[in-house]
């Protein structure tokens, strides 16, 4: 991770069911995203919340996944 990488709490939706990844479900589904934009899970908080550490750049565009209910910045 570059220096300017941060840490993000990352709120999942935990309705919305992915039909492509029935056994790994919309969590699954995020951690194959979050490899193809150089971001990785640092910590899981439940089956719902993930900590990440990413660029600003790649946190604006998890906010952006219709699976992701909020991106926080943690200090």
């Amino acid at each position: 991770m570059a220096v300017r990488d941060r840490t993000y709490l990352v709120r999942l939706d935990p309705y919305l069911r992915d039909e492509s990844a029935p056994h790994g479900g919309v969590r699954g589904v995020f951690f194959d995203w979050l490899q193809t934009v150089d971001a990785e899970p640092v910590e899981l908080c439940g089956a719902d919340r993930v900590v990440i550490c990413c660029s600003p750049e790649a946190a604006d565009r998890i906010r952006d996944l219709e699976y992701v209910l909020d991106v926080e910045q943690r200090a």
